[in-house]
């Protein structure tokens, strides 16, 4: 297997650390992408140390892309190297409608169809006028433990993914509480 790295901060100072200790890690990731775009210098794929594809690439509708890796094999260290990378990217409005896949589109227009229905209803299920007081001082019950609104979120996944359990980080509810 090759560890893969998805930064996902905006945060430059961060990132060059987090990229500077991955790449000298006696097994760096086969890739490090940048989900927020720290550097400009990846904004375009780029092979570093021969190991590591280091890149950020903006989402787009409009667009496609993809990379295609040729790893090699293991030295005596066990590290693998890149022996070539190669990057597509393809614009859909670019494309003939007779390729487009039928059933995608027909999936697209029932997805379209369920959503515009969802935000016709726009049905209120619960609410909550008042978190309880879940505060002594400085701390917050909800931050290192449990607390009833988490509660109630995690009953609530429960039923709908009809689970035995249910799992919310601790802080994941913000509030005024």
């Amino acid at each position: 297997w090759s560890a893969i790295v998805l930064f996902n901060e905006s945060n430059e100072k961060q990132y060059t650390a987090c990229l500077r200790a991955a790449l000298a890690h006696p097994h760096p990731p086969l890739i490090f992408y940048d989900a927020d775009g720290n550097d400009e210098k990846y904004f375009s794929p780029k092979i570093v140390n021969n190991s590591t594809l280091v890149f950020h690439h903006p989402d787009s509708a409009d667009k496609v892309s993809y990379v295609h890796i040729e790893v090699g094999k293991y030295d005596a260290n066990k590290k693998r190297s890149i022996n070539n990378m190669e990057f597509f990217e393809f614009d859909l409005h670019g494309l003939s409608s007779n390729l487009l896949d039928t059933a995608f589109v027909e999936d697209q227009k029932y997805l379209r169809k369920l959503a515009d229905e969802a935000i016709a209803n726009d049905p209120v299920i619960g609410m909550s006028a008042k978190m309880p007081v879940t505060r002594i001082e400085d701390w917050r019950k909800c931050m290192g433990g449990e607390c009833p609104i988490g509660n109630l979120f995690t009953d609530a996944l429960r039923w709908a993914g009809e689970a035995d359990f249910a799992v919310l980080p601790s802080g994941g509810l913000r509030g005024p509480g």
